[in-house]
C-alpha cells in the first residue's frame, strides 16, 4: 500500500502527533489556522454579512447534480453543494490577500489547494448550520486554509474546529456599527450559533490583534451585483407569493428561474420578507 504525500500530514496531526505530543499539537495547529486562515475582511462584513441569503447547502445535490440551482419547492432556498460560497474571494484578480506577517501571502491571489471550511458545523438544533440560508454564507462562518489543515476542522467539538470560532468571534462579533443592521444579523444569525455551550480554549484577550489574520476584500462591483439579483429574486417570490406575473428577464439563474412558480406561495412570502427586510438595511 501506497502513502500519498497529499494526505500524510492530515494523517501525521491528527492519528499521530495529538497521541505522541499532544502539547505541540496545540500549539502547532492553533499557530496554523491562526498563521494560514484566510478570512473575508469585516469591512466587506459590515456591507454584505450573507452574500448569498437564499442559497443553503443541499446533501442530494452531491448524489444528483441535476438538483444543483434549483430552489427547494416548499421555501424557495437555492440548492447548492458549497460552490456558491467557495469561489467567492476568487472572483477577480484585484482580491489580492492582505497579510501583515505571512510573507507567502502578503499581495497574492488565493490559488489551487485551499478549501472553504464552515467554521459552524452542528449547532445543536438537529439541522447543521449550512442547511439554513442565514448560515451558510454568513460570512464569519467562512474560512479558507490549506486543504490538509482544512480537514481538521471537521472534527466536530474538536481544538481546531473550537479555535476557529473563537477567532470568527474576535474578528466579526463587534464589526457591524449600524445598530439596525447589527440587531437584524444577531436575531438571525449570530444567535443561532453563539450560545453553544463550548469550552475557552483561548481567552479573548489572548486571541491576537486583528491586524495578525489574513484577509481577502469582496470587490464593490461584485457586492453591487449581489444586492441588485437579490432584490429581482425578492420582488420574483413577492409577486409569486401575491399571486402576480413574474418579472420579465433573468431573475436568479436560468437552474432558478423556471421554477420560481412552483414554490409553495407562503414560502415564497416568508423568504420574500425576510430578504426584503434584510436589504433594506444594507
Amino acid at each position: 500500500m501506497k502513502i500519498d504525500g497529499d494526505k500524510v500530514l492530515y494523517k501525521y496531526l491528527q492519528d499521530d502527533l495529538q497521541n505522541i505530543d499532544f502539547p505541540f499539537f496545540f500549539q502547532a495547529t492553533i499557530r496554523f489556522i491562526i498563521d494560514l486562515g484566510v478570512w473575508i475582511h469585516p469591512e466587506s462584513f459590515e456591507r454584505i454579512p450573507i452574500f448569498e441569503p437564499i442559497c443553503v447547502r443541499d446533501g442530494a445535490v452531491i448524489s444528483n447534480r441535476a438538483l444543483w440551482g434549483t430552489p427547494h419547492i416548499d421555501s424557495g432556498y437555492f440548492r447548492d453543494d458549497n460552490s456558491m460560497v467557495k469561489k467567492v474571494i476568487k472572483q477577480s484578480n484585484s482580491q489580492k490577500i492582505e497579510s501583515k506577517r505571512i510573507s507567502a501571502y502578503q499581495g497574492k491571489i488565493l490559488g489551487d489547494g485551499y478549501w472553504c471550511s464552515h467554521v459552524w458545523r452542528d449547532i445543536g438544533t438537529g439541522q447543521l448550520a449550512s442547511r439554513y440560508n442565514e448560515l451558510f454564507s454568513f460570512i464569519p462562518n467562512l474560512v479558507w486554509l490549506p486543504k490538509q489543515i482544512a480537514k481538521l476542522t471537521d472534527r466536530e467539538g474538536g481544538i481546531v474546529q473550537t479555535v476557529l470560532q473563537e477567532i470568527s468571534l474576535h474578528i466579526y462579533k463587534d464589526a457591524i456599527n449600524d445598530p439596525k443592521l447589527n440587531k437584524f444579523i444577531n436575531e438571525h444569525s449570530w444567535n443561532k450559533i453563539e450560545n453553544q455551550k463550548r469550552d475557552t480554549v483561548i481567552p479573548k484577550d489572548a486571541l491576537p490583534p486583528l491586524e495578525s489574520f489574513n484577509f481577502v476584500r469582496l470587490p464593490n462591483h461584485f457586492i453591487q451585483n449581489k444586492l441588485r439579483k437579490h432584490k429581482k429574486v425578492a420582488n420574483a417570490l413577492r409577486a409569486h407569493a401575491s399571486g402576480n406575473k413574474l418579472p420579465t428577464g433573468k431573475i436568479m439563474s436560468s437552474k432558478y428561474d423556471p421554477h420560481i412558480s412552483t414554490i409553495d406561495v407562503n414560502g415564497a412570502k416568508v423568504l420574500s420578507d425576510w430578504l426584503n427586510e434584510y436589504l433594506q438595511m444594507l
